[in-house]
């Protein structure tokens, strides 16, 4: 039964909303860093160039579609937390704002990993869908528990090991540690 809030026919239309989206966003950014002057006419050519060049690829397509929805709520949760600091009085210093936008960056391309990763990551294995997993395994010579034919899985799995995890927390304690080791100490913290 159709509904009025029935909008799974757009589903049809979300090439049109990618292209339009990397339209918007290669011109923003040519318009902002202005890499090649102020005309606005080549900074638009050039995006509907590149914006084309997507139509062209499917992987391209599912890549935007699938990060797109994390960046929308990766803006909203920003959104909320300037009003939120902002509706009690205080604001964001220049530092803080600067380092502030180096996080957005780094959330931003790591989203845009974790889309390239879901989307291509299937056809990137040598043994995914080609071979079975204890062949694979075989072939490694592991234990067969990270060479299914799912990316997914296999990425999971590896990332979830023991081995892995230890890596990481060492990383991160040696991460606070040159944190804490190299943070500039105040002149007024020193006394006579």
């Amino acid at each position: 039964m159709a509904t009025f809030l029935d909008i799974a026919f757009l589903e049809h239309f979300s090439s049109i909303f990618v292209v339009i989206f990397v339209f918007t966003a290669v011109y923003a950014i040519l318009t902002f860093k202005k890499p090649l002057g102020d005309n606005k006419g080549i900074n638009a050519l050039i995006a509907f160039a590149v914006s084309v060049l997507f139509i062209m690829s499917k992987d391209a397509i599912a890549i935007i579609r699938t990060a797109v929805p994390w960046w929308t709520l990766m803006v909203l949760v920003i959104t909320f937390i300037i009003i939120g600091v902002e509706a009690f009085g205080s604001s964001f210093d220049p530092g803080t704002l600067q380092s502030f936008s180096t996080w957005i960056l780094i959330i931003a391309i790591i989203i845009f990993v974790f889309a390239w990763a879901g989307v291509a990551g299937q056809k990137a294995g040598p043994y995914l869908g080609n071979e079975s997993s204890t062949q694979a395994a075989e072939n490694y010579g592991g234990s067969g528990n990270v060479a299914s034919g799912n990316f997914q899985e296999n990425l999971g799995a590896t990332l979830f090991h023991p081995k892995v995890l230890g890596v990481i927390l060492i990383l991160v304690i040696a991460l606070f540690a040159i944190l804490f080791i190299t943070w500039p100490i105040g002149l007024n913290s020193i006394g006579p």
